[in-house]
């Protein structure tokens, strides 16, 4: 059995929200998702925040050219040899030098400290969490496994 979790992450790739704000946070969305299974991680490095088998490619966000899924792997292989802390690189279509995280995912994914996991939400409550957090410094991520 698939399990579907939409995952909510800082924007800015180290930002740790306050207790305080996690907890309203957590008991927002727990309102607007019915009270789903819903977990929140706290690591002490910058992990790749995944979207499962939603992944389906990447873009430059500056010349907006397809990149390579072998390139990306091992720009993402290089970057993890310091726990993520540095996710700059220099695109290979343009010569750009952006963010891992500033990239066009097919499917959105991040780079965070923390993430708050809900699972199987339904497409009513997805609508619902993108609205609560759309004025907050968040990103959705929606995943499958």
């Amino acid at each position: 059995m698939s399990s579907y979790i939409v995952k909510v992450i800082p924007n800015h790739v180290k930002s740790i929200p306050l207790i305080k704000e996690r907890n309203e946070l957590k008991n927002q969305l727990r309102m607007v998702t019915s009270n789903k299974e819903l977990i929140d991680h706290l690591y002490d490095e910058v992990t790749f925040i995944d979207s499962g088998s939603n992944f389906e490619g990447i873009k430059c966000n500056h010349c907006l050219k397809v990149i390579e899924t072998e390139w990306w792997s091992d720009q993402m292989e290089i970057c993890s040899l310091n726990n993520f802390n540095d996710i700059s690189i220099t695109t290979p279509c343009c010569n750009s030098t952006v963010s891992l995280n500033q990239l066009e995912y097919i499917w959105p994914v991040g780079f965070a400290r923390y993430v708050i996991e809900i699972m199987n939400p339904n497409e009513d409550e997805v609508i619902e969490i993108e609205k609560l957090i759309k004025n907050k410094s968040y990103k959705l991520i929606r995943a499958h496994y």
